[in-house]
């Protein structure tokens, strides 16, 4: 038992370590791409995680027109997991990222950090 314990728990770390780069989104209904996104963000480090936000953000934004559109579309002022898994079913992390850079929506952010 005592040699299992080590071998049962670097398999589960390398499993938890492939997570981002391997697990696609389950984009099937508003649950479980929810269940998706807070899988892969269980691996993400505190400033990948904000990139992630900021990323899952431009792409549910990407087709709004202008304030206007975002203001009278209610479904679209929080998280909507059922759009988002009409774009990001069956995606990656690295997917997910790489689509909201082609998005016409840019979101900044600015840090509280002395320059």
């Amino acid at each position: 038992m005592k040699k299992l314990m080590p071998f049962l728990l670097a398999s589960i770390l390398a499993a938890c370590a492939n997570t981002k780069a391997d697990f696609k989104v389950d984009g099937s209904n508003a649950v479980t791409t929810e269940k998706s996104i807070i899988k892969i963000n269980r691996v993400l480090t505190d400033k990948q995680r904000v990139e992630f936000a900021l990323a899952l953000m431009q792409i549910q934004l990407s087709e709004m027109k202008s304030v206007f559109d975002l203001l009278s579309n209610q479904s679209m002022q929080s998280t909507n997991y059922a759009y988002l898994a009409t774009k990001i079913n069956g995606m990656t992390y690295q997917e997910i990222m790489d689509l909201a850079k082609q998005s016409p929506t840019r979101i900044e952010t600015k840090s509280n950090e002395a320059k």
